[in-house]
């Protein structure tokens, strides 16, 4: 027979461990409904890819590693330098258009030595932006090219909310 004290302590027990458990399945609600709200970010299209139609098997496979890439992908560009970051950004708003690091510098309001002396090389292995010397001017020009490396990595995946998700990227 169980002593009274005892009984209470191990009803103490249980009663805490019932509450962290509670707190446990709220936890994985939240998460579950966090990453479901990611997954549908990035719905995939119904175009076909370069080989074809795939099955809607192959299709899901397909869509599943390549989430799993971009949102890789995601997180190298948060780990990159908030500067760094708002180069890229204005650089996607402008796609198409190629901006010196002093035109990079005056837009994001940097000190134009903070470029040049730590250039987005990062981004550039990447294949986010590419970074060409100007013959005449011997300044480096900056230019997008995410759109383009969206559309051939991620085929299966939903351009315009990928874009999106570069753009809010913190």
């Amino acid at each position: 027979m169980l002593n009274p004290t005892r009984l209470r302590r191990l009803e103490d027990v249980i009663a805490q461990q019932r509450a962290e458990i509670e707190r446990l399945q709220a936890q994985v609600e939240t998460l579950t409904q966090q990453l479901a709200a990611r997954t549908n970010a990035l719905t995939p299209t119904t175009e076909p890819t370069d080989e074809g139609y795939l099955s809607s098997r192959a299709q899901a496979r397909a869509v599943t590693v390549q989430t799993k890439r971009f949102e890789q992908m995601i997180q190298r560009i948060r780990r990159q330098k908030p500067f760094h970051r708002a180069i890229l950004c204005l650089l996607l708003e402008h796609e198409g258009q190629a901006m010196d690091a002093q035109e990079l510098a005056r837009r994001i309001d940097v000190v134009y030595t903070t470029i040049r002396n730590d250039p987005p090389v990062e981004l550039v292995r990447m294949g986010l932006i590419s970074r060409s010397r100007e013959a005449s001017t011997k300044r480096y020009q900056y230019i997008s090219n995410v759109r383009a490396l969206l559309q051939k990595e991620f085929s299966n995946l939903n351009l315009d909310k990928m874009i999106d998700r570069v753009l809010s990227v913190e």
